[in-house]
């Protein structure tokens, strides 16, 4: 049980790493929608074109299917759209997850 506590700890301590950087960073990207699941995500900084699917799951920059974390392309989508950027982070973080694994 000790294990599992800590793994949840750690599980959290990361997923909010990432989340807290990708939310910062989010707020300077500019979102069009582009028909369906799809959108075209601007970024400020380096004058970036990203396409973001949020039903696929998927971003340009691979971020989102490398860490299944949602990236700050991805988010500011979410965010701009109003979903919960949580909803869209990978089951492997979950705490039932870690229990499947452990126990």
């Amino acid at each position: 049980m000790f294990i599992i506590c800590v793994f949840s700890l750690l599980n959290c301590l990361v997923t909010n790493v990432f989340w807290h950087r990708a939310n910062k960073k989010s707020v300077a990207c500019h979102v069009t929608w582009s028909g369906g699941p799809k959108y075209l995500v601007q970024t400020s900084a380096g004058g970036f074109e990203l396409v973001v699917d949020i039903v696929q799951r998927t971003c340009a920059c691979k971020k989102w299917q490398l860490t299944g974390i949602p990236c700050f392309h991805a988010m500011a989508c979410l965010n701009s759209h109003g979903f919960n950027p949580q909803d869209y982070v990978h089951r492997c973080y979950s705490v039932n997850m870690f229990r499947k694994v452990l126990l």
